[in-house]
């Protein structure tokens, strides 16, 4: 065991996994890629025998190489930004992006590249176009409630993540923050929250909950205020407080102009939305195109209005797309707000690790 060890190219492998760890730990990712390129470097004679310049250039660019190649098509760090997956997920918590879950998809554009803006900001700022969308296999399918990270709708440079609600084809309703799916209620994750309006009857009693359950109150509201007071519960600090007697409401504040306000379903027969599935074809009456027409025309067929006047009178859809929320129902934008999510603009699932 220990002769083994002992071995030049063990050691080696074993002082670069455990440098690579602590790098990991010290949450320095960039070296990982500098250390793993030199390591690959020193095993072929022809770069190892150059003179330190050359081998200090060609070190970088393997480093470079390998990290786009690495965060393109296996895995990357991901930073939450915002406070939208509260209390899952809390804005600066970072977490992997396993690309290789749902498999790995090759960029479309420049834009898609890691480090394309700093290398070549130019064609960057064109969007220069690559190819067509196309997605390697993956080892598993986007389920419901898992943490999915994908290109932001409303800026396509930019990656969020949510939780998946439903799937192609299924059929959803939302009331009162309650999700239905295919007619059954979700079940809320023990970790999200919403905001409520609270009207406190026994402030000397609830006051000291409040402060032991670690509520936490908008701006506008206070626990000294005899008045109504907004505050972010989970499911937790909900049934507490309820069972205190306290008169809650919930709260949404989404934009005016939503998906989903604009388009209203509360999930019963007849007034619940459908996820649009590849090859589901539908009618093109006037509630379908309010519906479904601007995802076609941005997703799929820029042209269908010109197709529409022609006389055409049916569109089979060519994606499968998604229906995501984020965990702090109340202050998050998500599909009520930009509505579906077609695949090819997933990235990977996500898993927390700091």
């Amino acid at each position: 065991m220990y002769r083994i060890l002992l071995k030049p190219k063990i050691c080696l492998l074993v002082v670069v996994l455990l440098l690579c760890g602590v790098l990991l730990i010290l949450q320095m990712y960039w070296l990982i890629f500098l250390v793993a390129a030199f390591t690959l470097m020193l095993k072929i004679p022809f770069l190892a025998e150059r003179n330190s310049w050359v081998f200090l250039l060609a070190w970088l660019m393997v480093a470079i190489v390998l990290a786009i190649f690495v965060r393109l098509f296996f895995c990357e760090i991901y930073v939450i930004p915002s406070t939208s997956m509260e209390n899952t997920l809390l804005k600066g918590d970072r977490v992997i992006v396993n690309k290789l879950a749902y498999g790995p998809g090759f960029p479309v554009n420049l834009q898609d590249v890691p480090w394309s803006n700093v290398f070549v900001p130019r064609l960057y700022r064109q969007n220069l176009l690559l190819g067509k969308a196309h997605r390697l296999g993956g080892y598993s399918k986007v389920k419901r409630n898992d943490l999915v990270v994908f290109k932001s709708p409303l800026d396509k440079r930019q990656k969020i993540i949510k939780r998946c609600l439903a799937l192609p084809g299924d059929s959803i309703g939302l009331i009162n923050g309650n999700a239905l799916v295919n007619g059954k209620l979700i079940t809320i994750v023990p970790t999200a929250k919403f905001l409520y309006e609270v009207r406190l009857k026994d402030l000397k009693t609830i006051s000291a909950l409040i402060v032991d359950l670690g509520v936490k109150f908008t701006e506008s509201g206070s626990i000294t205020r005899p008045s109504r007071s907004k505050v972010f519960l989970n499911a937790f600090q909900l049934e507490q407080l309820t069972s205190k007697g306290c008169s809650l409401s919930v709260v949404f504040d989404l934009p005016r102009k939503t998906f989903w306000k604009k388009n209203s379903f509360d999930g019963t027969y007849g007034h619940s939305l459908v996820v649009p599935k590849k090859g589901m074809r539908i009618d093109l009456t006037k509630q379908a195109a309010d519906i479904y027409l601007n995802f076609i025309k941005a997703y799929e067929t820029p042209d269908v209005l010109a197709d529409i006047q022609r006389g055409l009178k049916f569109y089979s859809f060519k994606k499968d797309y998604y229906f995501f929320l984020g965990d702090n129902r109340s202050k998050s934008v998500d599909s009520r707000t930009f509505g579906f999510i077609p695949d090819d603009f997933i990235e990977g699932k996500a898993i927390k690790f700091f």
